[in-house]
């Protein structure tokens, strides 16, 4: 068992230093770091004492016990800003007020001579019954209150991906999925099971679990999975569009505020003017953020007009575009030695599969249909 244990100590730290190594980091990059390091810390302050080395070490076996408060806490943390590209918030540090309120209660522990820490430890913790009591009902309610608020947030977020993305197909929700159910099942064994053995066990399997699945199944080390919102002026160039340009200035000081009649026609002709012109969903990673940013406009603004004003979810818009577009372009002569998978890649789209529902979505045909339609 103890090299269960070792393993994960080990591990948690090497996962710890790619993710630490890893360039164009993000927020939720930060946050999965120290989420390994802590999980990693109480493993060790348990591996001190399944193998009696605690007798050496009081220190540093007391001070990762309190450290488990903050795993519930830093997976909800980074489930938010893997799936919302946001500054970091300073007031997201109240998450660990009881980690360090915790601490507080065993900071006289280190002030004991290293003969009187040694023997409170021999001793069961005596002398701190009341503080292990106060800690161990903390974690409790930690994982209770963390893991079901992320699984909602998470869920909250897979139902308005058609409000915020134009191809939804290649994000991957497994992977915090997988978190949130690794981290449930190990707090069912501290609540249910409560031997501290197989706590630290799933911990460790937990983490070696995490490991393999993030290195070869979604690349978590290597790049986000859960994309977010890009810049792609880069990409597509704004010129001066008539009577787009001009109103601009008018929409901003509405950002603020609810939309009246008179805003949401403003930002509708403007939407309608860059999507005629500019046609930025022939990028296959255009986000609401992205278009709203074209258009300088709130995103939530710019929802709000698309859905009152087409009826329409952002995710249909686009690729309700998308699929004029590609009729357009597989109706010229020039393009018909191209395949119509290759024209729909160009016209935005990022598989096939997507490309052949939303055809049949808007046109009641199936791709190869519409071939045969234009033969014939």
């Amino acid at each position: 068992m103890q090299y269960l244990f070792l393993t994960g100590i080990i591990l948690s730290i090497f996962l710890a230093f790619v993710l630490y190594l890893k360039r164009d980091k993000s927020i939720a990059d930060y946050l999965l770091a120290s989420w390994f390091c802590l999980s990693g810390m109480p493993l060790f302050s348990y591996y001190l004492v399944y193998t009696k080395q605690y007798l050496s070490y009081p220190s540093l076996t007391v001070f990762g016990m309190a450290l488990p408060l903050a795993s519930a806490p830093l997976l909800f943390l980074y489930t938010k800003y893997q799936t919302s590209p946001i500054l970091f918030n300073p007031k997201d540090l109240f998450h660990f007020v009881p980690l360090i309120i915790v601490s507080l209660f065993f900071i006289d522990f280190y002030f004991h001579s290293f003969e009187n820490r040694v023997s409170i430890l021999k001793n069961n913790g005596e002398g701190y019954e009341t503080q292990g009591l106060i800690k161990l009902i903390a974690i409790y309610f930690s994982g209770v209150i963390y893991i079901p608020w992320t699984l909602i947030k998470l869920i909250k977020y897979k139902k308005n991906l058609i409000n915020e993305f134009s191809n939804t197909e290649r994000i991957n929700f497994n992977w915090l999925l997988y978190q949130i159910i690794g981290m449930a099942i190990v707090w069912i064994v501290i609540i249910f099971i409560q031997d501290d053995r197989f706590i630290f066990g799933s911990v460790s399997v937990f983490i070696i679990w995490l490991g393999y699945f993030g290195i070869n199944q979604v690349n978590v080390f290597g790049q986000n999975i859960v994309r977010t919102s890009t810049n792609i002026e880069s990409a597509i160039i704004i010129d001066t569009i008539p009577e787009f340009t001009e109103n601009i200035a008018e929409t901003n000081k509405y950002l603020k505020s609810a939309l009246d009649k008179s805003v949401v026609s403003v930002i509708y002709k403007n939407l309608t003017a860059i999507l005629v012109e500019k046609k930025p969903y022939t990028n296959p990673e255009l986000t609401l953020r992205d278009l709203a940013k074209l258009l300088d406009v709130h995103p939530n603004h710019l929802s709000q007009v698309i859905n009152s004003q087409t009826n329409k979810n952002f995710y249909d818009l686009i690729n309700e575009k998308r699929i004029q577009e590609f009729l357009f372009r597989a109706a010229l002569s020039e393009n018909k030695r191209y395949t119509l998978t290759a024209l729909a890649f160009d016209c935005g789209f990022n598989s096939k599969a997507s490309f052949n529902r939303n055809f049949k979505k808007f046109t009641d045909r199936t791709p190869s249909e519409y071939l045969k339609g234009l033969k014939g």
